[in-house]
Formats: structure tokens, C-alpha cells, sequence
């Protein structure tokens, strides 16, 4: 008996709850259990409608998914603490709205359809409405809520089959409860009267929606934070004859790939045209080989310890000086636009710009990337690379924009920003050719980091051949950009510095890609300079200069002076000490790189049991040994001692001024875009749920 009790108790229940004169039959375990119910005759015209019903399901449906996507898009600008716009507030309204809308008129289908064929009475309208959208508000409040308390509160460390998982599950469950009796009486109470009446008509629910989207997309536009801009102040006067300047920066491009620098695989005939104009820098090292410490050098004139961006949290903190500043400060006016999203407004990286522009990634259903910090669009991401990881595809401007979008902002910008009578500053950064590496013309397919960690040394020529193929994409948007500038008469008296933060590995060490060695094919970068009227055209310098040489020498060129924490030199000397130091992926490496008694010799150290697989101490003769194969420090201790001590005189030079590093705290939504690009372990990503699963089979 107390089995059958509990077998049809719950229906039982529920058709009481519906009005039934229902009895309960319980007869001996062993001989038939019976139900009898006799059923109230309802009149068919008091059955649920389908359509109205429908119409009521998509209405409450789009109501809910606009309290949730305010609700998510208000906490995810709260916690970007500035870096993030408000626009998400009006996105997330909308994408919820839709997302719910279908889901609530599914609901109410499937109810009517069940109500007609049990010939029950129809609901009232608004208590209907009222308690779907509370159910829908509070179901969606409880799986984001618990989602996000254990993502962002215990750091993905919750396990909820535990005691302390199932109490922070129970506290989520009863916020959930109490939200839905709360928007229940509530809603209820307002559709009963004159003043919300209207919420029931077809028209009812989308028309306020849409006021209050409107509504709060007019409010943040206007007073919301713009994390892309910091706004265009009143200029001063620029020093006279002051020249508009260019930095272009080509992510990933290491020098002995290009024809300039005697690489016969390649074709590059813009940037070798450009060449001719330019002082063209043979020796040009980076003092990091990951992009974001790279461009923190390139824009502060400092070494990775004093700007004190070198982790994968780290932002630029607001204590240094960056050149947009400066140049600011006398009259320039300052634009960037960049497509890598370490160097983006979340790191800071917009210091001293009037305008800067990151070029998002293309997300789900025309998400920005605020937009696309929300569950929603991250799972619906996360759907579609399945499909096309499964499928091989890698759709371009799924990782980052290539040239031609880079290209058409910059064109723009030009035609209808850059101001007349004064003096410019643009910085561009370009991703090509950084991983996925696609072919050219796209056909859909591409190899990425993220889905390849570790290739098999046998894959390296055909890695180096797409990588080639990305570089000669770059160099023919390159071209017409430089015609796009000469087109509008200002490439001639323009100063143009065109250099990587960066190179790439395919193999000469063992492994791929960029970040976790010092190297020479990941640091030794290209530079070329053109100077205002082209002078020096087509010069060649063989000594050697750094990233953090170009600030204080575009400032030279002006006429301005270096601000204080300039640890960069001149290009024009150049220098006989190159330093560069990483801690990324658990790999902790410094290099100094000196001319020592008629030899060029680097010394490069590493933590012990790094990830790498590094030795600990290398030195190598790079005059003689280009490549770094042969390890000279058990040969020439005499030398590795002597550098160590140089080393330690770099390292403490590094130091000098060094401003306390800034973190910022990374959601689900960053660490998911550095997972794409590689600067994540992928093995990590895995885990996180940051890649897609055919990305991470093999791991």
C-alpha cells in the first residue's frame, strides 16, 4: 500500500489541486490498485485557448528575459569596474527576451494543448502570465545565480555533491523561491488592474519591453561609461613642424621571415617597397616574446618589471606614462585601433588614446564583446565551435579581425576624425599572422593554438608555409594602406614605424607557437622607421636596439623629452645590452644578450622544472651559432659567470621605478578569448570548459 501511495501521489495531488472531486482507492498489494475520480464537466468554451495561451507564454517569456538580462548585464558592468559599457544592460534584455520569449510560448503550447484534452478550466489570465514569468525569472535566476556564485565566488572549486555545495545550492534555490512568490504577487496583482491590463494583449508585452530597452540603451549611451574611449580633450599647441606618427604593430611577425631580412620563402612586396622609404633595424629584439608585456614596452619605453604587466591578469597600470600620453599632453591627437584582445580597454591599454577601438572578435547574434560576457551568448558560442570544431572549420574573425577589417576602421578614422592643422598620433596593432593560421583565399579551414598545443615536429613546414601565406595576406593590406596615406597626401611627412612584439616557433627548439622561450625566433622582431620626408631612405643599422628604444626616440624626433621611468635608449646608438625576462605558463625566463671580448654572447636562464622542459643555464656565441643550437655554459663557465653578473645588473635596472603591478579580475568571457588565442594552457582551458571538446580531445 505504501508503495502505491507513493507511485500516485503526486498525480493524484495534482488533480485535486486542479478541482477534482478525486478518491483514492487503496486495495490489497497483491490485487489491482484503483484510482477513482469523477470528473467536474467544464463547458468547452471554458478550456484553455491555444492561442491566447501562446500569446500569454511569449509575452511573460520576453518580460523574464528582460529582468534577467538587466539582472546579468548590471552585474557584469558592476564587477568590469569601469572597463565594461552599459550597453550590455540593453543586450542582454534583448537576447534573454528572445531567448525566454520561445521558451515561454512553448511552455503555454504544450499547457493548452494538455488542458484541452483533460477538458480542464482555463487559468485566469493574469494569475497565468504572473506565475510563468516568476517561474522563468526565478528557474533562470537559480541556474545563472549558481553558475556564476561558483565560478566567481569559489573560483570553480565548488563541488556541489558536498555539504557545503549543497547548502550554497539550497541558499540559491530559496533566493529563486522567494523571488518567484515576490514577482508573482506582484505581476498578478498588476495585470489585474486598469494599469497593466495591457500586458496581456498581444501587443502589450513587446511594447513595454521594447520602451524599457530604448529606454535603457538612450541612458547609458548618454551617461553610461565608455570603455573604448577616453574622451577628446581641448589640445594644446603641438611644437611646430611636428609630424603625424604611425606604430604598426604586426603580432607575431618574427624578422627572418620576411625577404627584408634574406627569407627566400616569402613574399612581401609592399613592406620591402616601404623599406626603400625607411631606416630598416637588422638586430631589433623585443624584450618579451607574449604580446602583452611586448606592447606594455613598446607604448612605455620601460622593461616588463618596471611597467609591471607580466601575467595573464595584469593591466597597465594608470602610473606610467605611455607615449599617447605625452604626445597628448603637446597637441597630438591620439587614435588606436587594435584586434588583440590582451592589448584591449579591459587592460587598460586605452591610456592616453581619445579614441581607441578594439575590433571584437564576431560573436553570436551580433554580441560585442561585452555582450558576449553573458551565459547566453558564451553558451550559444560554445554550441557553434563544437559544431565547427567537429566539422574542421575555423571561421575567420572568430579569433580576432584580420588586416582588411583593421584596414577599413583605420581609412575611416582617417577620412573622418583625424583632425586638420594639427598633428596626429595612430597606433594600429595588427593579429595577422597570429594563430588560427587560415589559408588564403578563406575556405573555411585553419589551424589555432587552442585546438593544437603541441603539434608533432612533422607538421612544422606546413605550419611555416600557412604562417608565410598570413604574412603575405598582411603585406597586401599593408600596401594599401600605405596608398590609402599617399592618397591623401600624408605619407611622405609622416613618421611610420612598422615592428612585432613577437615572433613564432616552429620547431627549433622543440615546440611551437610563442610565450614559453626567449629565443631568438620569438624575440628577434623586425623594424623598420620612416622618418618625415623620407630621410635615411633605404639605410640598414646593424647594432642592436630594443622595444623599449622606440618611445623615447619617436619623442627625440618631435623634439619632446622622455618622461621619468624611461628605461629605452636611442635607435640612432643603439645599444650593447639587450635584456628580456617572462613569467607566463609557469615558465620563468630572463635573457641578456652582450658583446663581450670581440663575441656576441646571450645567457639565458630559466626556473628549474619549468613546464618548458628548459635548462636551467644557457649561453650561447649568436654571431656564430644564429640559431642558439649549441649550448656553450658547461664550455665556458668563465662566461656564464661573468654574464650572471651582468644579468643581475639588468634585472636591477628593470627594477628602477617599477610601479605596482595592476590586476584585474578575469570572468569567464576573458579567459575564454585567451584560451582561443593560445595564451592559456589548453589543458587548463579543458578543464574550465573554455574550449570545445573537439578542441580538447587528445588532451
Amino acid at each position: 500500500a505504501e508503495m502505491c501511495v507513493s507511485a500516485i501521489g503526486v498525480p493524484f495531488f495534482l488533480l485535486r489541486r486542479q478541482g477534482y472531486d478525486a478518491q483514492l482507492v487503496v486495495e490489497d498489494s497483491e490485487r489491482e490498485d484503483k484510482i477513482y475520480a469523477d470528473l467536474p464537466d467544464v463547458p468547452e468554451a471554458d478550456w484553455p485557448r491555444v492561442g491566447k495561451g501562446v500569446t500569454l507564454g511569449l509575452g511573460a517569456g520576453l518580460l523574464a528575459g528582460m529582468i534577467v538580462g538587466l539582472a546579468e548585464g548590471g552585474v557584469i558592468a558592476a564587477d568590469g569596474g569601469g572597463r565594461v559599457g552599459y550597453g550590455v544592460l540593453a543586450y542582454g534584455a534583448v537576447a534573454y527576451g528572445i531567448f525566454c520569449a520561445f521558451g515561454g510560448g512553448g511552455f503555454m503550447l504544450a499547457s493548452t494543448v494538455i488542458g484541452r484534452w483533460m477538458k480542464r478550466e482555463a487559468v485566469p489570465e493574469p494569475q497565468a502570465y504572473a506565475r510563468l514569468t516568476a517561474f522563468l525569472v526565478a528557474f533562470m535566476g537559480l541556474a545563472l545565480g549558481a553558475f556564476r556564485v561558483r565560478r566567481d565566488v569559489f573560483h570553480e572549486e565548488l563541488v556541489w555533491k558536498s555539504k557545503e555545495g549543497a547548502l550554497v545550492f539550497l541558499a540559491c534555490a530559496g533566493a529563486a523561491a522567494l523571488i518567484y512568490l515576490i514577482l508573482s504577487f506582484g505581476i498578478r496583482l498588476w495585470t489585474s488592474g486598469r494599469a497593466g491590463r495591457f500586458m496581456l494583449k498581444a501587443w502589450g508585452s513587446p511594447a513595454f519591453v521594447g520602451l524599457v530597452v530604448v529606454a535603457v540603451a538612450l541612458v547609458t549611451t548618454f551617461v553610461g561609461p565608455h570603455a573604448n574611449a577616453n574622451g577628446a580633450p581641448s589640445r594644446p599647441a603641438a611644437p611646430e613642424g611636428a609630424p603625424n606618427v604611425i606604430v604598426i604593430v604586426v603580432d607575431t611577425l618574427r624578422a627572418d621571415h620576411l625577404p627584408a631580412y634574406g627569407y627566400r620563402e616569402g613574399s612581401t612586396p609592399n613592406l620591402d617597397r616601404f623599406a626603400e622609404d625607411a631606416v630598416r633595424y637588422d638586430q631589433a629584439f623585443s624584450n618579451a616574446s607574449w604580446t602583452r608585456p611586448s606592447f606594455a614596452s613598446i607604448l612605455t619605453g620601460r622593461y616588463a618589471s618596471s611597467h609591471g604587466v607580466m601575467g595573464k591578469p595584469d593591466a597597465l597600470p594608470d602610473e606610467v606614462v605611455t607615449l599617447p600620453e605625452v604626445l597628448q599632453e603637446h597637441g597630438y591627437a591620439t587614435n588606436g585601433v587594435v584586434t588583440n584582445f590582451n592589448v584591449g580597454p579591459y587592460f587598460n591599454f586605452n591610456q592616453g588614446f581619445e579614441t581607441y577601438r578594439f575590433l571584437e572578435p564576431e560573436f553570436v547574434l551580433g554580441a560585442d564583446d561585452n555582450a558576449a560576457k553573458l551565459l547566453l551568448v558564451q553558451a550559444l558560442r560554445r554550441g557553434i565551435e563544437r559544431y565547427r570544431a567537429a566539422n574542421g572549420q575555423v571561421e575567420p574573425g572568430s579569433a580576432y579581425q584580420d588586416a582588411e577589417t583593421v584596414n577599413r576602421e583605420i581609412v575611416t578614422w582617417l577620412d573622418t576624425a583625424a583632425p586638420e592643422g594639427s598633428p596626429w598620433f595612430l597606433f594600429a596593432g595588427y593579429m595577422d599572422p597570429h594563430d588560427p593560421y587560415f589559408p588564403h583565399p578563406y575556405d573555411g579551414t585553419g589551424y589555432s593554438r587552442a585546438a593544437h598545443q603541441h603539434p608533432d615536429l612533422s607538421e612544422a613546414s606546413e605550419l611555416r608555409e600557412l604562417y608565410d601565406g598570413e604574412i603575405t595576406y598582411w603585406d597586401e593590406h599593408f600596401g594599401r594602406l600605405m596608398d590609402a596615406l599617399r592618397e591623401r597626401g600624408v605619407y611622405d611627412d609622416t613618421m611610420i614605424i612598422v615592428t612585432a612584439d613577437h615572433g613564432e616557433e616552429f620547431g627549433e627548439h622543440g615546440g611551437f607557437w610563442h610565450g614559453t622561450t626567449l629565443y631568438d625566433e620569438q624575440v628577434h622582431v623586425p623594424l623598420f622607421v620612416k622618418l618625415p620626408a623620407n630621410a635615411r631612405a633605404g639605410t640598414h643599422v646593424s647594432h642592436w636596439v630594443q622595444s623599449i628604444d622606440l618611445m623615447p626616440s619617436v619623442l627625440d624626433v618631435i623634439g619632446l623629452e622622455a618622461p621619468e621611468g624611461v628605461q629605452g635608449g636611442s635607435l640612432e646608438e643603439g645599444t650593447t645590452r639587450v635584456y628580456a625576462e617572462e613569467s607566463h605558463e609557469g615558465n620563468i625566463l630572463e635573457s641578456v644578450r652582450e658583446l663581450r671580448d670581440f663575441e656576441e654572447l646571450k645567457l639565458i636562464v630559466a626556473n628549474p622544472n619549468n613546464p618548458r622542459g628548459l635548462e636551467p643555464v644557457e649561453l650561447y656565441r649568436v654571431a656564430d651559432d644564429v640559431g642558439e643550437q649549441d649550448n656553450r655554459a658547461e664550455a665556458q663557465r668563465e662566461s656564464v659567470q661573468a654574464l650572471m653578473g651582468v644579468l643581475e645588473e639588468a634585472r636591477a635596472r628593470a627594477d628602477e621605478g617599477a610601479v605596482e603591478g595592476t590586476q584585474v579580475e578575469m570572468d569567464e568571457e576573458s579567459r575564454r578569448q585567451l584560451c582561443q588565442i593560445g595564451y592559456i594552457d589548453a589543458a587548463v582551458c579543458c578543464r574550465q570548459g573554455l574550449l570545445s571538446g573537439a578542441q580538447c580531445e587528445g588532451l
